[in-house]
């Protein structure tokens, strides 16, 4: 299972976020995806959707911008995942065969059907948070960027 864009930006925006909120500022989108180095306008649809998800709160004006509520990194990826992918791709059929189920499984069925349990249990038991653990400063270079505002150079 593949993990969509959106997630992964929404994953990347939240923990960008939190790790540079100690500065008690909210974050604004057009740092976040210069940071980031994604593209300004489809993270800020991520964005906004994660607002009216829950995981984020915003401010509007000129000082406005992105904010992480602690009881946003609380929460455990497939949260995230249900937000902004859906979780369809636990019960769908790898070989794109409708009538797959446990008792008509399709030829992968059973090995798919075993990864997707222990991605699953992976991703409920990983909280957010969890990533801020080595500090923020330790998360943001791992997101490829630094604390002076120029990305690094990663591969993707």
């Amino acid at each position: 299972m593949l993990f969509s864009k959106s997630f992964g930006y929404a994953l990347r925006g939240i923990l960008y976020i939190a790790a540079s909120q100690q500065e008690g500022r909210p974050v604004q989108v057009e740092d976040i995806a210069r940071e980031l180095e994604v593209p300004k306008f489809f993270l800020a649809k991520i964005l906004k959707g994660l607002v009216k998800e829950g995981f984020l709160a915003s401010l509007k004006g000129p000082r406005g911008g992105f904010r992480v509520p602690a009881s946003s990194l609380n929460r455990p990826l497939i949260d995230l995942l249900a937000a902004t992918d859906g979780l369809e791709n636990f019960h769908a059929c790898v070989l794109q065969q409708k009538a797959c189920n446990p008792a008509n499984p399709c030829p992968l069925h059973p090995h798919v059907r075993e990864m997707q349990n222990c991605l699953r249990d992976m991703l409920t038991k990983t909280l957010m948070s969890s990533f801020l653990n080595d500090g923020p400063e330790v998360l943001l270079r791992s997101l490829g960027t630094d604390r002076t505002g120029i990305a690094l150079l990663t591969s993707n």
